[in-house]
């Protein structure tokens, strides 16, 4: 007797094994230093198709960024947290609005003028979801002469990127696992990330600041987070999806 198997897609997705993601992979970044404002712009262009993560800092001791845009687009928001000196960080991301081109990134503030400094990445080949959950995480650090921060991310491929702020403002020195993208030096604003250096699911990651010019041992406040790789596709070519094979 001959026999029918219906392989849609859910059967094929069981039955064979997903192929292999590539992780994400730096593509630019870019700053504005620190000036008076409501609100600060920085034009950046990134590839087509990457995802963006933009920082920010503002020198007043109050909750008061109220978003984050690149080209008219509001941008998620990640983490934020503030310094022992009193300055508030904030990390924002969005996905499917880089398309090769300058635009512009605004972040915009209630109250008063106060100052304001954007630093901005990009990634290609990175997943489109806003990371969240195990994936985030900020820390507040009592005065030290290196800075560290781990978390343990939920996925495998990804790489890790964080915004630092040091109350002394100093030069920044990599550690391991760590390339210095954007440093602020005497602005005390530093954009890192892990370089080519991928993350393990499960396994805690740590990106390091082996130390700051001068000696010094500033406090410090930082956000951290992972940069997804894609989701994994399926081995199965699309065209043998939903037919009904004879055995």
């Amino acid at each position: 007797m001959r026999k029918y198997l219906a392989l849609t897609l859910g059967t094929a997705l069981l039955l064979s094994p997903l192929s292999a993601s590539a992780s994400p992979a730096y593509d630019t970044s870019a700053r504005v230093p620190f000036s008076s404002g409501t609100s600060q712009t920085l034009s950046y262009t990134c590839a087509s198709g990457a995802v963006l993560f933009a920082a920010s800092e503002v020198g007043v001791s109050s909750d008061v960024l109220t978003g984050i845009t690149y080209n008219s687009v509001t941008m998620n928001f990640v983490g934020k947290i503030e310094s022992a000196g009193g300055v508030w960080s904030y990390m924002y991301f969005v996905s499917g609005v880089c398309d090769g081109s300058a635009h512009n990134i605004v972040a915009s503030i209630s109250g008063g003028a106060q100052q304001i400094v954007i630093s901005a990445i990009s990634y290609t080949g990175a997943s489109t979801v806003t990371p969240t959950g195990g994936n985030t995480a900020a820390q507040a650090f009592a005065a030290a002469s290196t800075w560290a921060q781990s978390l343990t991310p939920s996925v495998t491929g990804g790489l890790a990127v964080a915004y630092v702020r040091d109350d002394d403002g100093r030069t920044i020195t990599a550690g391991a696992n760590t390339t210095v993208r954007q440093d602020g030096g005497g602005s005390g604003d530093h954009l890192i990330d892990s370089g080519t250096v991928t993350v393990t699911n499960g396994t805690p990651f740590t990106l390091n600041i082996s130390g700051f010019s001068g000696g010094v041992s500033p406090t410090t406040a930082s956000i951290m987070a992972i940069i997804n790789p894609p989701a994994a596709a399926s081995s199965i070519p699309p065209q043998l999806l939903g037919r009904a094979y004879m055995f």
